[in-house]
């Protein structure tokens, strides 16, 4: 479970910075 959450986290960190560098823009 805790592999599986570190997962879930990690994508949804290198989403948000995708978000924030397209809304940089």
């Amino acid at each position: 479970v805790l592999l599986f959450g570190g997962q879930v986290i990690s994508w949804k960190n290198d989403r948000r910075e995708e978000l924030l560098f397209m809304s940089s823009k």
